[in-house]
């Protein structure tokens, strides 16, 4: 498995920022304005199930990154 070079994504003027645990990135109907590339750490998609608030999440992607 060949190494990303992210380096490619920086030169091109993408910038990098960083995420605390816990931090929501984007919200379910938020618009498609950027795309995420992940170099580190772990992310969860989740949403809820109709009619239901944010108390009651339904994970529907996890993945953790070296």
């Amino acid at each position: 498995e060949m190494p990303v070079d992210f380096g490619i994504l920086a030169g091109a003027g993408a910038p990098v920022r960083d995420f605390k645990a816990g931090e929501v990135i984007f919200n379910q109907g938020d618009p498609a304005a950027e795309l995420f590339v992940i170099q580190s750490g772990r992310v969860d998609i989740t949403r809820s199930a109709i009619g239901c608030s944010r108390a009651c999440p339904t994970t529907i992607f996890s993945a953790k990154w070296r």
